[in-house]
């Protein structure tokens, strides 16, 4: 068995078992253990007993401390890789050009098997504390990954966004009047009005989170260029024009990779009135 046949395979395991790590340090462990199993594919491999020589003895015998050392050394590197097979974040390190991300983090998290279709995604979003956005509501929220989804429903909410019943959810993209039916490319869910006004997730720095329960026509698909973060700020009395969140398709250099698992960075946000079209 080759060393980076192990360590691979550790990869595998830790992906499905591990914690959340920042982006920037997924890129950073990712070249290591790169250099790492580049290494150990070239120096050592053991297949085995061998009734060779005490020479070949002793190279078997430095081969598998090596093996075991690459291994502990992975074990430290992979301890805090997401439990996810995808995830895609904009803003905060991150910078987004012209202000565009209006002070705000939004994160996109995919988590299940990556040959499957079945997956719980999650929406988190790092609301701004100051500018256009802020002391606003998130009236909307959205994503896609291009592939069309067969059902999509919202399991759960961080507290201080209200829960599922404060949402109710749908197929179909974001626009300028919410959530819209017609596309099932999308998962979109619209905050409930009490009494005709926005009383939840207002934009004031606080972080929500909103995750779906998603099955999707085919395999998950890792294309940058077909996933998509939505989300709409609106006043309270939902009046405003909405802060809109359109399309990305990340820069080449703003991607990274880490096994199965893809870290992408790029969203472009568009400040749109109501009655126009997206």
């Amino acid at each position: 068995m080759k060393i980076n046949d192990l360590v691979a395979g550790l990869l595998s395991l830790r992906m499905e078992h591990g914690l959340h790590m920042s982006l920037a340090d997924q890129w950073c462990r990712s070249k290591i253990l790169k250099g790492l199993l580049s290494t150990a594919s070239n120096e050592v491999s053991w297949s085995g007993p061998s009734n060779g020589s005490a020479k070949e003895g002793s190279t078997t015998m430095r081969g598998l401390r090596f093996t075991w050392l690459v291994v502990l050394v992975g074990v430290g590197l992979l301890s805090g890789i997401a439990h996810a097979d995808a995830i895609f974040q904009v803003g905060g390190s991150f910078g987004c050009p012209n202000n565009s991300c209006y002070g705000g983090v939004y994160t996109l998290n995919f988590v299940g098997n990556n040959t499957g279709t079945t997956f719980d995604v999650t929406l988190t979003a790092v609301t701004p504390t100051s500018g256009v956005a802020f002391g606003d509501y998130i009236s909307n929220v959205e994503f896609g990954d291009g592939n069309k989804i067969s059902s999509v429903s919202l399991t759960s909410t961080s507290l201080n966004a209200g829960g599922t019943s404060a949402w109710s959810t749908t197929n179909g993209p974001l626009n300028n009047s919410g959530c819209a039916g017609g596309n099932n490319n999308f998962g979109c869910s619209s905050q409930n009005l009490v009494g005709e006004l926005y009383t939840l997730a207002k934009a004031d720095g606080s972080t929500y989170s909103w995750t779906w329960h998603v099955v999707f026509s085919n395999p998950l698909n890792l294309s940058p260029g077909g996933m998509h973060i939505g989300l709409q700020y609106e006043n309270a009395a939902n009046t405003s024009n909405g802060l809109i969140v359109s399309e990305s398709v990340p820069e080449p250099s703003s991607l990274m990779f880490l096994g199965t698992g893809l870290s992408g960075v790029g969203l472009l946000f568009r400040r749109r009135s109501r009655k126009s079209i997206l």
